[in-house]
């Protein structure tokens, strides 16, 4: 009976192609979902903060539409 060692599962082939799919699966759904979910949102609050106080600083008032 051969019993397979960690080494030789860490260095099968098959094994290291399924990890990279999983991975790749894995880290492509949970970036999607905090780029669209919080990332994105974020950045959008950071940025219409940022850009008022600049216009404050500079004494910059936008328009009314």
């Amino acid at each position: 009976m051969h019993t397979e060692t960690w080494w030789d599962i860490f260095t099968d082939p098959n094994h290291i192609k399924a990890e990279l799919l999983w991975t790749l699966i894995q880290d492509g759904i949970i970036v999607f979902l905090l780029w669209g979910k919080i990332f994105k949102k974020l950045v959008h609050k950071i940025s219409h903060r940022v850009h008022a106080d600049i216009d404050e600083a500079h004494g910059y008032q936008h328009e009314e539409r």
